[in-house]
């Protein structure tokens, strides 16, 4: 990043990120690993992973002897203090106002008619 903004090697890293706008990568990959977990969650179909990850929301950290992928995203989720609202939303399913269109529909014709500047009885054609 200090090459980008050819920036000293002094300069923090904090102002770095500050000037820039940018987030660390730390910080990056941890909002995908919660959108990643999000979705395993949320989504209809039980599985092994769906529950492992559950539980490893669920339950306390020392339940884990060893660093595995679960609790790093259980980590990720509890720090971006999304836990709470994951766990309510439930599965996700289907609107039931939701129709898909029969397969042998055609779409529905879209025209857009745009008005030219002059009019026809305006133009001359000499």
């Amino acid at each position: 990043m200090r090459a980008i903004v050819k920036a000293h090697m002094w300069t923090k890293i904090e102002n770095l990120h500050m000037e820039t706008g940018l987030t660390s990568l730390q910080t990056r990959a941890e909002r995908l690993t919660a959108c990643f977990a999000t979705k395993l969650i949320t989504r209809a179909r039980e599985g092994d992973i769906k529950n492992g990850l559950l539980r490893a929301l669920n339950l306390n950290r020392d339940v884990f002897n060893k660093k595995t992928w679960l609790l790093c995203a259980a980590d990720a989720v509890n720090r971006l203090k999304l836990k709470d609202t994951i766990l309510s939303k439930g599965s996700d399913t289907m609107s039931p106002d939701y129709s898909t269109p029969a397969p042998w529909e055609s779409p529905p014709a879209i025209f857009n008619i745009l008005q030219t500047g002059t009019r026809k009885a305006d133009s001359s054609d000499r």
